[in-house]
Formats: C-alpha cells, structure tokens, sequence
C-alpha cells in the first residue's frame, strides 16, 4: 500500500477520534448545562435581543437531554422593537429540537424540529409610512423573516394568531390551530389548520410549497386552502341582521395561490356544493353552487399599467332548486402606483333575472330598487353584459335583454316577451326594443293589456344639469287591431312642467277595441269610459296624431298647447250612449282637438233606420256633454224599435207602442248627452206622410195620415194630424207626457169625424147596414196610461144619431131628425176592460178579460126598455128584458143574417177578433106585455130563466104556464101545466089537411152532414110532460114524451097523447153509423071513436063512430125529416071496427095511398043513389110491407053493408106511382037500394023488381064489379075493367 495512502488513513482516523471527542464533550457539557438554563434567562435574552436588534423577554428556559438529542423550551416570549415599547409578538411557549450533527456541521444551531404554540403576531404595529420606513421594524420584519424562512429549519405552530390589515383597510386576525413548517435548503413547505378570528367560516385546511432567495419580496411558490363543509350562518346572521333569517348555511372551497419573487403570480378557486338557506315569512329560499371556478391573474398592459384579470368558468348556480344559464365572468381591475383602483371592465355572459329574485331578500326592505324589484318581478335573460368605469367618471355600460317580463307597477307597464339593447351610460344613451307577439298589462294608463304582434323603438336619452330627454325617431307598433308609426319626445326639465312632443299615423282594422288603447291618464276617467263604450266597430285608415304641449296643461283649454287626432271611420259602429240604440255603417270622420271633440258623419244605419247626417260636438272636459243631430229616415215599425231601445222607451217607445205606425217617416233627433252618465236630454219630430196610424188599445187603424210629432224627453205632442179611419176622413191628436211624482206616462187622443154609414159596408154586416143610413158627426177621446207594470186606459166615443135612421127592430129602431146619442165608454187594462154603451131603451155592459189569446166576456148586463146601469162589478150574464113588446123573430131574423155573413166576416178578421163570441146569459128576467117568438104571440109574459148547472126556466104568459128545467148531463126537462097554441100555418088550412100524404119529390141525402152532426149533438135528452096541450082551440089533452141520448143515437122511447078516447103511442130512433143516418118509428094509434079524432082536427066527414086502430113499423136511411123513399121499409097493419063512411073525403084521405076516394067517386057515379048518404060498414082491415120505397098490400078489405070492397096492389112512393085492383062485390041481402043500385038496367029496376017479384022472384044483377087504379098518386085515373053479371033469386022477405 503506498505511504500517502496510509497517511491519509490514519489522519482521517485521528479526526474523527478529536472529533468524537470534541462531539462527546459537547454533549457532556450540554447535558450538564441544560438543567441550569433557566438560571441564565436572562444574559441568554439580552443576548437574544442583541443579536436581533429587538428587545426580548424570556418568562423560563428549560432544557432537556432526550434520545434524539437536547430540547429547549422557552416560555412567555415577548418581542418588542424598542425597550419597553408595545409588544410586537407574544408567544407562549416554543420548543426547540437541536440537530446536533447539522449544527456542527454548519458551525450554527440547526433545529430538527420547533414547536411554536401560542403566538400572537401583530403585523398592524409594522406600518409603512408615505416618506420613510421605520428602521426599527423593518429590521423587526426581516429577522422575522430569517427566522421563519432560514433559522428554524422544521417548526410546528399551534393555538396561534396573526392580526393584519386586510387589503379593504379593515383589521382581521387569522387564527392558526396547527401549522407544520418545513424549510429544506431554501424551500418551505406547510400544512395546517387556520380560520379568521370575528367570523364563522370554520377551519381552513392550508398547504404551502414556496421557496425564497432572502425575504418576502423573493417568495415563489404555490399555496392552496381548502374549506369543506364550513358553515357561515351565524356570521351571515350577523352581516344581515334584520332582514333575512339564515336557517343554514355550508360552504366548500379550494383556493390556489402562486407567487413569484415575491408577487402574486395566479390564484384560482374551486367552490363546490355551497349553499346557504334563510327564511322569509314562511318561505324558505336556497342558493347553491354546485360547482365553479374563479382565476385571477395580473397583467400588463401596453401602457405599463398594472391590472388583474378576472374568470370564471364552469359556475352552476341553483336559486330554488332552479339552475341559473351558463354564467361566466371576465373582468379587469387596473391600479396606479399607489394600489388605488383606476379603473375597472367587466363582461358577464348570462343572468337570468328570476335567478336573483329570492336574493333581493338580503336587502333591506327599505331600499327604493328592493320595493321595486319586489313588485315588478321581473323576469328574463341578460346577455352580453359589459361594464367600464374609470376614476370620478360616469360608469359605461351594454347589454340585452332578452325576453323580458315585469308586473305592471306603478307607471311601468306588465311585459312579457321584451327583447332589448342597452348602451350607454349615466348621462346619455340608446335602446332599441323590439317586442314580438306580447301583452303589456298597463293598468294606469290601458283599461285591459295591450296585445302587442310588433313593436320597435329605437330610442335615445340625454341627461344633464337642465334635465332629462327622451326621444325616438323610430316608433312602430302592430297590435292585432291596429298599427301605429311615428316619432316621440320627451323633455323632462329639472324645474319645468313634462313636455310631449309627438306626431303619429295609425291604421286601425277593428275600431270596435279602441278601449283598449284609449290612454286613461291622458284622457281622464269619464272621456276615456265614453268612447270605450262609444266607439263599437269599424276601420280607420291613415289616422293622424299631433300633440305638442306640457303634459300638465292637456287638454289646452287655454290653447297653451296642441292636440289633435283625425280619426276617419269606415263601416263603423258607435254608440253615443247605452241607452241608446248603436249606430252602425257609419262612414264617421272624428276630430280630437285639445278639449274638443268633433263628429261629422254622411252615412248611418241603426236598426232598421238610416241617416244621412250625423253632426255633433263635445267638450272633452270633466262635466262635458255630447251634441248630437241626427237626421233619421225609416218605417214606422223601425221607428218604434229604435224607440223602444232608448231611454224614451217608456214615452216615445210607449206611445209608439200604443200608437202603431206604418210607412216610412222621418225624423230628427237632437241629443245632449253628459259623459258623466248621467240621463240624455232628447228632443226632435217624427214627420208622417201617408202613414197608417194604429191605436192598439183599443184597436183603432188610421190610414192616410199627414202631420208632425214632436217630442222632448219624456213629453210629446201631435196636434192637427188628418187620416181616414174605416176609409173615411178624421181628424185626430195626441199628447204624452210623464205623470208626476211617478213613473206612469199618460198619453191622450182625440179623434173625430163626420162619417156617412153606408160607407162602411165594408166593416158593418149587410144585415145591419141594410138597415140603418145617414151620418154623424162622431168624436172620441183615448186616455192612455202606460205604468211600469203594464197599462190601462179610457175611451169615451160620443156618436150623434140625429141624422140616423134605423129599421133595426125595436130596441134599435131609430128615425132620423130624432134626437138621440150614442154613448160608448170603455175602460181597462191589460187584463181586462169594461164596457158599457147606452142609447134609448137599451143599454150594454160588459167586463172583458183580456188574459188569453181571445178576448172573453165575464160579466155583462143587456137592459132593454130600461137604460138603468148596474154598478160593476158586474156577476154573470144578465139579460134584463121589460117592454111592452118584443119581437124576437125579427132579432132572429137578423141574427140569421149576421151568422149568413159570418163565414165571410170570419175570412177577414184579424187575430183580436177571431174566434171572439158572445156568451150566452147566466139569468135572463123577461116581463113582455107582447112576446113576438116562433111566429106567435106570447101575452103577459113573466119569465126568469138563470143557467147554473144547467138552465132552469120559470114562465107564466097567457099562453103557456109551466117550469122547464135543463141540468147538465141530464135530460131536457118540461114540464107545463097548460100550452095553448094557435099555429098560424093551420089558421089558413084546416087541420085535416095535414093528414093528407106529401111526399117530397127528391130524395134527401143519406149521408151524415154537418148539420146533422151539430143537431145530433145539440139535441139533448127530453122528458116532455104538458098536462093540457090544445091546438088551435082544439083540446089534445095530455101530451107525454121521453127522448133519450146514446152516442151517436137519439131514441124516442115513448111519445104518448091522451086525448078522451083517443091514444097515440109512438117510439123510434135516430142513429148515424158508417156516415149514414138511420131512422126508426114505431106508432100505433087507437080510438074508441074515430068521430072524436075527427073532430079534434076540424074533419066532418070520413070514418065516423068507429073503433080504430092502427099500427105502423118503418125505418129509413135518412134523417126523421128527411127520408130517403129508396130505403123505406116496414109493414103497416089497420083494423077499424063498425061505422059509417060520411063523406067521401074523409075516407079518401084516410086512405089516399090507393085513391080510395077516387074509387068511391067512381062508383058513386057509376051506381048513384047507394052512397049518398055514407057507407055503412062492418070493419076495414089490412095489412101491408113496404120494401125499397114500395107498398105492396093484397088483403085490404071493407065489409060494408052494401057490399065487400077488396084492394091489393102497389104503390111506388120513389115516383109517386099507384097502381092497384079494386073490386067491389054488392051484398043484395042488405035491402032493395043495394039491388036497385046494382041491377043490369037500374033504370027500370023499380019497375022490373015489382013485376019480377010478383012473376018469378029472380032478377039479373051485376055481382062483381072490378077496378084499376093507376097513375100519379096525387090524380089517379080509375078505370072499370070488367063487372060480372048473374040472376039473383030475391028472398022472401023482399018480395012485394
């Protein structure tokens, strides 16, 4: 091995022993020193205090000897720049761990590790000043800096604070809970726990890695703070204390911050999931920001400028529960030397207003904008935000808007959809809005929202010392009813009233929503509510705005300002009052002009009426009025409609009402019309030319009619008006007016004439203008009132009868020159009238209820030959009748006329009168000396009849005495004591000659016609009793009927008369079935002496002092009077015992059917002398049918004495045709006339019978003779068809 090598070995080894040495006496004397330290606090502090140039004071020193080498603690440190100056620094205890082998090495204390607790740091006592930096702290600042940054290699910091003035000027103190520092050969890292003394943020985590070249000012490096979780609510309390309530907050944050030589190089923060939650009221709100991240960075600009650079990026931000759009903000922050800020640029990306709503809550609630924001709620998004300001200048500012929306507030309008650009500043600026499909809700100024389609203004303002002006030269609106284009100014001066200056052109496509965009303020409430209502339609084109004035002065009554609108309306609609009928088809021009209001109008519609002039003028102030002149042209119908539509409904429209009119009229209208709503005055006059005037209560038609109403509000009068009434002239006037103290209207008429009857043939049946001619000066009077519930009304006609003659019968009958008046009154209401109408002898009441679709009478009184009235109300159907006499077959007579004319009547008669009848008396009271009725004469007649149930009669005359009663449902009941009748018809033709057969020569109808219905139906059941009827003076005796009803059946169930020994019983019926009539009879008629039949009936001859009796069964199609001779069919049997045949005509027409009395006239001829003195006879009897209108018998047979008489044979009642064989066979035994009469030559019979009986006793006789009848029944011709002759041997007895 070399030598140096080993040299070198060795001497290393001997330093290291030294060295050991060296180390092991160290540490023997610092094991023994250390214990006693504490002894030397004070030579160790002042040697301290020399070294660093501060003053320092020790409270102990403690030394220790522990494995990892020795350890210092020194307690109750105080620093201080100057002796007995105030405390820089107070630390409570710090402990020092040497490295012993470091510090050797470097030949200085080297600590391995320091623990600092306590400390409070008071960096405000270090203050900087404007000349000079105090050199004492300054030296105090830099070994503090060595210290931390260069002696204390590893320390630990705990329970400490720094107080420091934070860069808004204001003292804090950062609190350090644990801070472990690691310097490493110019490096410094750090990790702890800080917070902020005065707040609640709670503990911040800090990591530090910097490094520095010998202080501060040469710091690099990079430190990062991170909170989480940190809650800050009780500090916020504190910040807004009194107006939010923060319920709970919790803040996560990470911070950056990277120095370079001692500056700020970067710094960045990260924000996550912070939120911080309050309570206003009962609503809870919430701001959370999930994420986001914040960059500031300084810069230099071209000028040297020192400034900062602001962004942000990725911030979501939720209000509510509700994200925030992408928000960003870069910005600009520019210093002078002196740190003061010289200007400012900031750029946000988005907000969104509703966002910030909710925060508006940690103002307070006094603030103007707070109130504001509060009210107006706005909503919307604004965009390309830019702010600048500089130092003493007016801040610049830009942005949109887009889609803003706001309640309406005060004077700013409700918006919805608002889309602007904003730039400008303080002083001056521009803004272009632009709206698209919107409603602005402008309570103040509009009566509903304004519907906006389109709107664009650009806009600028101009604000100095002198005021403040707005002005646009670019002013459209498109609403859905109109468009506006214009420009507008504003001037705003500081110590002057508002000015407006504004010109305008508009274009309106519905007129009819022009309230909807009448300016209230500008207008006032009463203009404003006028036209809202006025203006109903139409369409303007190229209306025309000007205005020029203060706003205060409007509407320029003095004329210090201008304002005019020319409003030229087409196929409009304008009402001037609601009251009042619209106004439509108007080609109206309306001109505003300051406090006037024009309207000219050539061309109007309203209802049915026309106008073609329209002209009024209005004063635009508070109690202002509308003047209207109309000028109106329609039918009389269209007339009363637009009456009926107006405040004069219930004069003008209620006379109208009552007084119909028809035609065309005209008429002219002036209205004042208040806008205060209060009523119209309105006045004019209705023009009538050959109009129809119609009185509807009572009905009254006025043709032709000339002349004028005019009307004044609620009056009206019509004097001097001529029209013919019924075709004949009149004249006639009204008046109306309002009642006082009420709401009624009373209209008044008067008409009158002088009229010639025969001209109204027309109006009048035939039957009565056939009987009355002449004329009359007539007048009436009609007083209408017309109530709000309904009317009534009174009319009084007056008709002269001087120049009348009637032939009417009495008590109508009249001649002329003689002096008599019809008197007519009638009054009534809607309900009801009465009547009354009064002339000699006879007088007529009536109460008419008017309730439904025909009139009905309820009550009447009819008095004749007394003009007495009963006072109303009157009760029933009275007829009153006292009067010498009555004939009522000439009032019958008349009646019958009058239902001849009725159908004809009925064809023309209006819906008043059709179907109107009079009813028929409840009680009628009839004291009639002479009683004309059924063509006979009723003397002292007392009769009451009254109808209840039914009618009940009581009558007493000289010719009928008696009670005939009718209940309803039940039979015709009468029943009379005596009945004397004297028919006329019998008085020229004695009663026997209505025995005599008349056959009618045409057939009636079978079928079932109306007037059989109504007699079917009409015809009631009867129970017939007379206990003495005569006829004529002829005695019938007892007369009893009883008629029964069943469906479409009348039977006659008994007819009985009982006359001494005379009975005649009859039943039948009559029936309708499949449209035919049917009838049935059923007689049978006996006596036990035809002489005193006979006689009853005035008949001489005939069958007399026979028993008789006969029985007859027919029926019929047809009615009982009228009977078809086709359809007859029945039998006919007769047995009449022992009598005489005195007369001839007597038997003929008993038995006429087969000329009986032609046949006895022929063989009296042929054989006189046998029946001169009648025919004796022993009975008549015969059978006989009838079948199809034909009589068929083959068994007739007379036994008289002279002979045996048989018929048989048919007789055609259809045509009337007899045809039938007689044959007579003489009895010789009944005594020598027979013989004589029927001898061959009875001539010489006399002769021949006394020489034959003396000779021989027979003689040559005619035994049989035989007859035909045929022909008319009426003239038969009687022909002797053959006899047969014989001997004939005379008995005993007879001969001579």
């Amino acid at each position: 091995m070399p030598k140096i090598l080993v040299r070198l070995v060795r001497s290393g080894l001997w330093l290291i022993v030294i060295v050991a040495l060296f180390l092991a006496s160290l540490i023997t004397g610092l094991r023994l020193l250390l214990p006693h330290l504490n002894d030397y606090r004070l030579p160790i502090a002042h040697w301290v205090s020399q070294q660093a140039d501060v003053a320092l004071t020790l409270t102990s020193i403690n030394g220790d000897w522990q494995i990892a080498g020795p350890t210092v603690t020194v307690t109750g440190i105080s620093i201080s720049a100057q002796p007995h100056s105030q405390p820089l620094a107070n630390i409570g205890q710090v402990s020092f761990y040497f490295d012993i082998w470091h510090s050797a090495l470097h030949l200085r204390p080297i600590f391995k590790q320091v623990t600092i607790s306590q400390v409070d740091l008071d960096l405000t006592k270090i203050k900087p000043s404007s000349s000079a930096l105090n050199v004492a702290d300054v030296s105090v600042a830099q070994r503090l800096e060595q210290l931390f940054f260069t002696r204390l290699g590893q320390f630990q910091l705990l329970d400490s604070s720094v107080s420091f003035v934070a860069p808004s000027g204001s003292e804090q103190k950062l609190n350090i809970k644990q801070l472990d520092w690691v310097n490493v050969d110019g490096r410094h890292l750090a990790q702890g726990n800080i917070n902020f003394s005065n707040s609640d943020l709670g503990q911040l985590a800090i990591k530090a890695n910097i490094s520095e070249q010998g202080g501060l000012k040469s710091l690099s490096g990079l430190v990062y703070i991170k909170g989480k979780h940190v809650s800050v609510t009780p500090w916020l309390n504190k910040q807004f204390s009194g107006v939010a309530n923060i319920t709970d907050s919790e803040i996560g944050v990470e911070a950056w911050l990277a120095f370079k030589h001692g500056q700020i190089k970067s710094a960045k923060a990260k924000i996550n999931n912070s939120i911080i939650d309050w309570q206003v009221g009962k609503k809870q709100h919430q701001i959370n920001i999930k994420h986001g991240l914040v960059a500031l960075r300084p810069i230099r600009l071209a000028d040297g400028s020192r400034t900062w650079r602001i962004d942000t990026e990725k911030f979501a931000i939720y209000t509510d529960d509700v994200a925030w759009p992408t928000f960003d903000i870069a910005g600009q922050l520019s210093f002078d030397d002196h740190d003061q800020l010289n200007q400012w640029k900031l750029a946000l990306s988005n907000i969104a207003l509703q966002r910030l709503l909710p925060l508006m809550n940690f103002l307070p609630s006094t603030n103007k904008l707070v109130d504001a924001v509060r009210h107006l709620k706005p909503s919307g998004l604004l965009t390309h935000i830019r702010v600048a300001g500089e130092v003493n200048k007016v801040p610049r500012f830009s942005f949109k808007i887009q889609q803003l929306s706001v309640k309406p507030w005060q004077w700013v309008p409700g918006i919805n959809h608002l889309n602007a650009t904003i730039a400008g500043d303080g002083l001056q600026g521009n803004v272009t809005l632009n709206v698209a499909a919107d409603s602005f809700a402008y309570e103040k100024v509009f009566s509903k929202p304004l519907k906006i389609n389109h709107a664009q203004v650009q806009a600028y303002w101009h604000h100095d010392a002198r005021g403040t002006t707005l002005w646009s030269d670019q002013l459209a609106v498109a609403t859905p009813d109109l468009t506006f284009s214009g420009q507008a100014r504003v001037d705003i001066p500081a110590s002057a009233p508002t000015w407006l200056s504004l010109y305008g052109e508009a274009n309106v496509t519905d007129a009819g929503q022009t309230w909807r965009y009448l300016p209230r303020p500008a207008l006032g409430d009463r203009l404003t509510d006028y036209l809202a209502t006025a203006i109903k339609g139409g369409k303007v084109k190229s209306a025309r705005i000007l205005w020029y004035g203060a706003l205060n002065d409007f509407p320029y009554q003095h004329h210090d300002g201008v304002f005019q609108a020319f409003v030229p309306l087409t196929h409009a609609k304008f009402s001037f009052d609601p009251a009042w009928p619209v106004l439509r088809d108007l080609q109206l021009n309306l001109l505003f002009e300051n406090d006037k209001m024009y309207i000219d109008a050539n061309h109007v519609k309203t209802l049915g009426a026309s106008s073609s002039k329209v002209v009024g003028k209005a004063d635009l102030t508070p109690n202002g009025q509308l003047k209207l002149a109309i000028d109106l042209a329609a039918t009389g119908p269209q007339v009363r409609q637009y009456m009926l539509n107006s405040p004069l409904v219930s004069s003008v429209g209620s006379t109208l009402t009552t007084i119909d009119v028809a035609g065309p009229v005209t008429a002219k209208l002036n209205l004042d019309i208040p806008f205060n709503g209060s009523d119209v005055d309105a006045s004019g006059k209705v023009y009538f030319k050959h109009n129809q005037i119609t009185l509807t209560t009572p009905h009254l038609a006025i043709k032709n009619v000339n002349g004028s109403l005019s009307f004044n509000n609620n009056k009206i009068k019509a004097q001097g008006l001529v029209g013919l009434l019924y075709q004949q002239p009149i004249q006639f006037g009204f008046d109306g007016n309002t009642v006082k103290k009420s709401a009624d209207y009373k209209v008044n008429v008067n008409v009158g004439g002088q009229w010639q009857l025969a001209k109204l043939k027309d109006y009048l049946p035939s039957a009565v203008l056939n009987n009355i001619n002449g004329s009359s000066n007539w007048k009436a009077l009609v007083r209408v009132n017309i109530k709000p519930s309904g009317f009534d009304y009174n009319v009084g006609v007056t008709v002269p009868l001087t120049q009348v003659n009637s032939k009417l019968p009495y008590p109508l009958q009249h001649f002329k020159d003689t002096t008599a008046v019809l008197k007519v009154n009638v009054k009534g209401d809607k309900n009801q009238l009465y009547t009354q109408a009064v002339l000699p002898n006879v007088s007529y009441q009536a109460q008419v209820s008017l309730l439904a679709t025909v009139p009905k009478i309820t009550a009447s009184n009819l008095s004749i030959g007394d003009e007495k009235l009963l006072t109303s109300p009157l009760q029933g159907q009275l007829v009153r009748i006292n009067s010498r006499q009555f004939n009522a077959d000439q009032w019958l007579a008349v009646i019958r006329q009058l239902m001849d004319n009725h159908t004809s009547l009925s064809s023309g008669a209006t819906t008043h009168t059709a179907g109107f009848s009079l009813p028929l008396p409840t009680r009628v009271m009839a004291k009639i000396d002479q009683l004309t009725l059924g063509g006979l004469a009723w003397h002292q007649l007392d009769a009451v009849a009254t109808r209840g149930r039914g009618w009940s009669i009581k009558l007493a005359s000289q010719e009928a005495n008696g009670y005939i009663s009718w209940i309803k449902n039940q039979p015709l009941n009468i029943i009379l004591k005596s009945l004397h009748l004297n028919l006329p018809q019998l008085e020229q033709q004695p009663p026997g000659a209505l025995l005599t057969p008349k056959l009618a020569t045409k057939p009636p109808s079978t079928l079932v016609t109306a007037n059989d219905r109504s007699t079917m139906a009409t015809m009631p059941a009867i129970d017939l009793s007379i206990a003495d009827a005569w006829l004529q003076g002829y005695r019938l005796g007892a007369v009893t009927a009883t008629l029964t009803k069943h469906n479409q059946r009348l039977q006659l169930q008994q007819f009985k008369v009982k006359s001494g020994n005379v009975k005649l019983s009859a039943s039948g019926d009559w029936s309708m079935a499949r449209q035919h009539n049917h009838t049935k009879l059923d007689m049978v008629i006996s006596g036990t002496n035809s002489t005193d039949l006979l006689d009853r009936f005035g008949i001489s001859g005939g069958v007399q002092n026979a028993p008789f009796n006969t029985h007859v069964i027919v029926n019929w199609q047809g009615t009982p009077w009228g009977i078809d001779r086709t359809t007859l069919n029945g039998t006919v049997k007769t047995d009449i015992g022992k009598g005489i045949v005195s007369g001839v005509g007597g038997a003929g027409r008993l038995l006429g059917l087969f000329s009986l009395d032609s046949i006895i006239r022929k063989m009296k001829l042929d054989f006189s002398g046998i029946f001169d003195n009648g025919l004796a006879f022993n009975y008549i009897r015969g059978n006989g049918t009838i079948k199809d209108g034909i009589f068929n018998s083959h068994d007739i047979k007379m036994q008289a004495l002279a002979g045996d008489m048989y018929i048989n044979g048919k007789v055609n009642l259809v045509d009337e045709i007899v045809n039938a064989n007689v044959k007579f066979i003489p009895d010789f035994t009944s005594g020598l006339p027979v013989m004589t009469a029927f001898a061959v030559a009875p001539q010489v019979a006399l002769y021949v019978f006394a020489i034959s009986t003396v000779l021989s006793p027979v003689l040559d006789v005619i035994t049989q003779v035989n007859y035909q009848v045929t022909g008319p029944i009426a003239s038969p011709k009687v022909i002797e068809r053959s006899r047969l002759e014989g001997e004939y041997k005379v008995p005993e007895n007879n001969r001579l």
